[in-house]
C-alpha cells in the first residue's frame, strides 16, 4: 500500500513538473487576429510621408522605440529599428503576423496567387536579437498583405502595422 501511495506520488510530481509553463513561448500572443485601422506612410529612408487612416500603434514606451516601417506601404521589403535608452545590453525577439484592415474579409493571399485563410496572431516571421543598444535594425521580406509587427524587449511590448502591396508590371 505505501509503495503505491509512494509511486502515485512521484507520477503526479513528475506530471505537475512537466506542465511547467515556459515563459518564452507565453509571451507570444495567439488569440486574436489584429485589426488595422490606419498606418503610417513612409519613404525608404524611414522619412514620414503620411498617415492612413487612424493607425492603431503603439511605438514608444519609457525606455524603448520602434521606427515606423520603412519603406511603408512596400513591394516585398522593409525595416524596422529599435532603439533604447539608456543604452544597456539587452534580449528582445519580434515577430509578424497577418493582420485585417477594417472591414477585410478574413482571406489572406499567397506568394503563388492563390488564397487560403489564415488563423489569428500565428507568426509568419519571427526573431531573436541580443544587442548591445543603443539601436538595433531587423530587415525582413513578406508576401503581399496587410501586418501587424510586435516587438518585446524586457516585458515591454510595442507594435506598428505594415501593408505589403501586390506588385503589378
Amino acid at each position: 500500500m505505501m509503495r503505491k501511495l509512494f509511486l502515485s506520488l512521484i507520477a503526479i510530481s513528475c506530471f505537475l513538473i512537466s506542465c511547467e509553463k515556459d515563459p518564452e513561448a507565453a509571451a507570444v500572443p495567439t488569440y486574436h487576429i489584429p485589426v488595422v485601422e490606419g498606418y503610417y506612410a513612409t519613404t525608404n529612408a524611414g522619412d514620414l510621408i503620411g498617415v492612413y487612416g487612424e493607425p492603431n500603434t503603439l511605438t514608444m514606451s519609457e525606455d524603448y522605440l520602434i521606427s515606423h516601417p520603412f519603406p511603408n506601404p512596400t513591394y516585398s521589403h522593409s525595416s524596422i529599428y529599435i532603439l533604447k535608452s539608456p543604452p544597456t545590453f539587452s534580449k528582445g525577439k519580434y515577430w509578424i503576423v497577418p493582420a485585417l484592415q477594417k472591414g477585410q474579409e478574413l482571406i489572406y493571399p499567397s506568394s503563388n496567387g492563390g488564397q487560403y485563410a489564415f488563423t489569428g496572431g500565428v507568426p509568419i516571421t519571427s526573431g531573436v536579437f541580443y544587442k548591445d543598444f543603443p539601436f538595433t535594425h531587423i530587415n525582413f521580406q513578406l508576401p503581399p498583405g496587410t501586418y501587424r509587427i510586435y516587438v518585446m524587449c524586457e516585458n515591454v511590448l510595442l507594435y506598428d502595422n505594415l501593408i505589403v502591396q501586390q506588385y503589378n508590371q
